[in-house]
């Protein structure tokens, strides 16, 4: 809870859409600078230790050409990389996530959402291919601690993922 005295940073975000994985190498620095620059320092200083940094970017990638598409942990591997590779610029435009979502025909979404875990930008399991807004209203990441997998139905029009514990048997469907 945020009381009257308590200052807050201006949140904001970017969203852009890339046909490809090679148009979006070339375009990615453009969508972050965007952002308004960020020092982590300062940032800390100003709001405490207990605030992420505020920006956010959403990524689409159109991948309509089945030569531009490729198995889904390539896929995993190469957005790894990618956003690794920019770390420093995600880091000075003040970036606590980003999302990228893979949008072929035909098929629901597969999002990736990365966050910066002590100096490394990896995946939350725990919200695969989820819409991060959602994940958040549902409190999914809560449920960061279970065993995650593809709950596939062919009467389901989207992916469900399902969660056990490492400890029961329970079985939670958002």
């Amino acid at each position: 809870m945020i009381n009257r005295h308590q200052s807050q940073p201006v949140r904001t975000g970017a969203i852009a859409s890339f046909p490809d994985l090679k148009s979006m190498a070339k375009g990615f620095n453009n969508v972050v600078s965007m952002l308004p620059a960020s020092d982590p320092q300062e940032f800390l200083e100003r709001y405490g230790v207990n605030n992420q940094p505020p920006n956010v970017i959403n990524i689409a990638l159109r991948i309509f050409r089945e030569e531009d598409d490729m198995a889904e942990t390539e896929w995993h591997k190469e957005i790894h990389s990618f956003v690794n590779d920019h770390a420093d610029i995600l880091t000075r435009r003040g970036i606590r996530r980003i999302s990228i979502l893979l949008c072929r025909r035909g098929t629901y979404p597969v999002y990736f959402t990365l966050r910066d875990f002590d100096g490394a930008w990896n995946e939350e399991q725990a919200i695969r291919n989820i819409e991060p807004a959602l994940a958040f209203q549902l409190e999914l990441s809560c449920l960061s601690n279970y065993n995650l997998w593809r709950l596939s139905k062919s009467t389901f029009t989207m992916p469900l993922p399902a969660r056990t514990s490492w400890t029961t048997n329970s079985l939670f469907v958002p």
